[in-house]
């Protein structure tokens, strides 16, 4: 049997829990055995995106294969494109990727991600080349390393008993209607 403190400071932590869903579990409107279950599950935490380097010759291929080089190429050449940020972006995309030392985008750090896919963004914005933001899209997919594993963490129970000496070590129906009622 808990001691008389312990039950009441247990009731109280169960309230502020479905009051306040600070997990966003989603407790609003469900009855004590929901919640209980809710309270019971182990946590599933997606794991964190990450980023990789890209080979430049995979991005030049998806550019030609999607007619959007060749269009840039003449695009550039063309007199009356205007000078500007656009055309020098598209000037040194096509340098950059037809390069013979360079094998890879360092976009597996933020910082060369920005500007890579910033070079991209502004290309796109403008359709320099045809380039379309579902272009910037697929290039900015490669980037993505594929996902790890999720972590599985404990379940929101164990939070919310830690530190409450005497407290049961899961959550039960009766349990949770009495601390709402």
């Amino acid at each position: 049997m808990m001691h008389l403190d312990t039950k009441t400071t247990l009731l109280a932590a169960i309230r502020a829990e479905v009051e306040s869903d600070p997990t966003q579990r989603g407790y609003a409107g469900k009855s004590p055995g929901q919640i209980t279950a809710l309270l019971n599950a182990p946590i599933v935490v997606a794991a964190p995106v990450k980023h990789r380097n890209v080979l430049i010759s995979d991005v030049r291929g998806y550019l030609e294969a999607r007619l959007v080089l060749v269009r840039l190429e003449d695009w550039v050449a063309d007199p009356a494109t205007p000078k500007g940020d656009a055309r020098d972006a598209a000037r040194t995309l096509l340098r950059v990727t037809s390069a013979p030392g360079l094998s890879e985008f360092r976009t597996g750090d933020d910082a060369g991600r920005a500007n890579i896919l910033g070079l991209f963004a502004l290309l796109a914005q403008t359709g320099a080349g045809g380039l379309t933001m579902e272009h910037y899209a697929e290039i900015a997919a490669m980037t993505l390393a594929p996902a790890g594993p999720p972590t599985v963490q404990a379940p929101r129970w164990s939070a919310l008993i830690e530190g409450i000496g005497g407290a049961p070590n899961a959550a039960d129906e009766a349990l949770i209607a009495e601390a709402l009622a």
